[in-house]
């Protein structure tokens, strides 16, 4: 690219931020605020022991329940897993 397209091209280049300064901080957040937050979307969950890996499944290792964003998600997924046919079973 030649002429006074390349240099707009090069100076919209630095106006960008380098990447030090595109950097998130992550912070840990207190899992009993998740806790808590999931409790008064859902109620009281009841969960047999038989779905109990399930659940530990569900709620530790899916982008649902470990993303704040998408605790919604995390709540109906939770609800819909304790009345579902494999967790009622044991009941």
């Amino acid at each position: 690219m030649r002429g006074p397209g390349r240099r707009l091209l090069l100076g919209l280049l630095l106006l960008l931020p380098s990447p030090e300064e595109q950097r998130v901080e992550i912070v840990p957040r207190d899992l009993r605020m998740k806790d808590k937050f999931l409790k008064h979307l859902t109620g009281p969950l009841y969960f047999s022991p038989k779905c109990s890996k399930h659940f530990h499944r569900l709620y530790h290792n899916t982008r649902d329940c470990t993303i704040p964003a998408y605790y919604k998600r995390c709540a109906r997924l939770l609800t819909r897993l304790a009345v579902s046919p494999v967790c009622t079973e044991g009941k």
